[in-house]
């Protein structure tokens, strides 16, 4: 953004550079991919409140489903928590949700709506993200979580779904997904309360 910002100091603003911006960012984001699939960071594990986290996921990513007529389903038991790193929960929330968002809106789905579920079983907090729309092809559903597997989408790298498993696995967690009526991912976390 600063070489575009000196640019639209001397050209004034233009969709050229809007688009430059953008494809930085992507590109951003694809090398910070690959730095947190690479190096298995450390973990800064404090308490996490799953109604908080999930408020935060939804309000960070709903803008986009506004957007695209994506409306959200949540039901989140109260007082939930786990121990864990908020930042990398947070992401793969959100990469959750943002998958969808796309699944959704590339299929054009209508009355899109994404299912946000968090409730307690034993001892552990049950999280579940499931979407209406077609599913995920079933030739890449068993492979999903390792790397370079995507479903075709037009700025993924095939790494976002190995860095949430990565992460819920750094978190002594599970995640599995399937088909029902739409992906349907549950992630599996030790609860503390």
């Amino acid at each position: 953004p600063m070489l575009t910002a000196m640019m639209r100091e001397e050209v004034g603003d233009s969709e050229l550079l809007g688009l430059i911006d953008k494809c930085g960012e992507q590109a951003s984001e694809i090398f910070d991919d690959f730095l947190d699939f690479l190096k298995d960071a450390p973990l800064v594990l404090l308490p996490v409140s799953i109604d908080k986290l999930i408020a935060d996921c939804k309000q960070a990513t709903n803008g986009t489903a506004l957007e695209k007529n994506i409306s959200f389903n949540p039901s989140i038991e109260s007082n939930l928590t786990t121990s864990g790193d908020y930042t990398k929960l947070k992401r793969v929330i959100i990469n959750l949700i943002n998958n969808a968002i796309e699944a959704l809106a590339d299929h054009k789905v209508e009355n899109a709506v994404i299912d946000i579920q968090a409730l307690k079983v034993e001892n552990y907090i049950i999280i579940t993200i499931k979407d209406n729309g077609p599913g995920i092809p079933p030739k890449i559903i068993e492979n999903l979580f390792e790397a370079f597997v995507t479903s075709g989408k037009s700025n993924g790298t095939g790494l976002g779904l190995a860095i949430v498993k990565q992460f819920i696995v750094a978190h002594y967690g599970s995640i599995t997904v399937k088909n029902n009526d739409g992906a349907e991912f549950t992630i599996k976390l030790p609860s503390t309360n």
